[in-house]
């Protein structure tokens, strides 16, 4: 908790000395989210997810990933992850690979997440055309949750960015404020508020603001599950709040 605070105060105050020379930009970010457990260690996950910026009034991507997680212990699992982006100006697909560690402290659930993705527009070898770039993620999120329906979070996630073109640098840093509600075992609403400054004008000369909102289905692994993944009770047996890490 103290090394979460203590990066975030940092970037804060870095992100003020650089305020001159950045914009603000609001935007909305939507997605749906599909989830299938193969087993109790195995899990895909595909997911939809539509962007609006320039304060919500303009579509700014679309993107479409697919992803595998796969649970070692108790408290460790990893993660694997096709993204594919693409607007009206350009194209982007990015390769994931994260490894997360849960960690409970009495009634909340820490997740210290350390990840490594790769960017790239085209596969042309022409590094002009491909923009290749490395991002080095490490997220530490804490997460609190409340009766069979609630879970509350926050998270804060700084970006390392190696290029063979720049120099390596900070390039900026995710935090995310999240409510989520179970509907029930196979439904889960969320939605997050998140603030990403640059940290770098290299990078990017623009600060983020978005409100997103997110659905997520799990699809039931038993047949006999199915009878009630439309069944909304108010207090239904077995209902356990999320407790996964969640891809931001």
């Amino acid at each position: 908790m103290r090394l979460t605070i203590s990066l975030m105060l940092c970037c804060f105050f870095v992100c003020k000395a650089n305020s001159q020379d950045v914009y603000n930009d609001f935007s909305s970010w939507y997605w749906l989210q599909v989830k299938y457990n193969v087993n109790n260690k195995t899990t895909l996950n595909a997911q939809y997810q539509c962007r609006m910026n320039q304060n919500a009034s303009s579509f700014s991507k679309s993107n479409l990933f697919f992803s595998v997680e796969r649970k070692f212990t108790k408290s460790l699992s990893g993660e694997l992850l096709y993204q594919f982006a693409t607007n009206h100006f350009t194209d982007q697909y990015s390769f994931y690979g994260g490894l997360t560690y849960k960690i409970k402290v009495k009634a909340f659930i820490l997740y210290i997440r350390s990840a490594v993705q790769h960017k790239r527009s085209y596969f042309t070898g022409q590094s002009r055309l491909d923009d290749p770039y490395f991002e080095w993620r490490n997220r530490f999120r804490i997460a609190y949750p409340i009766g069979n329906h609630w879970t509350f979070s926050l998270s804060t996630e700084p970006y390392l960015f190696f290029s063979s073109f720049k120099p390596t640098y900070f390039s900026r840093i995710r935090n995310v404020a999240q409510a989520s509600y179970n509907l029930n075992k196979f439904h889960t609403l969320s939605v997050f508020y998140l603030v990403e400054p640059t940290l770098n004008s290299l990078y990017t000369s623009r600060n983020d603001y978005a409100l997103g909102v997110t659905y997520q289905i799990i699809i039931p692994s038993k047949k006999k599950e199915a009878k009630n993944f439309f069944h909304f009770k108010s207090k239904e047996e077995n209902q356990k709040p999320e407790k996964k890490d969640t891809f931001n």
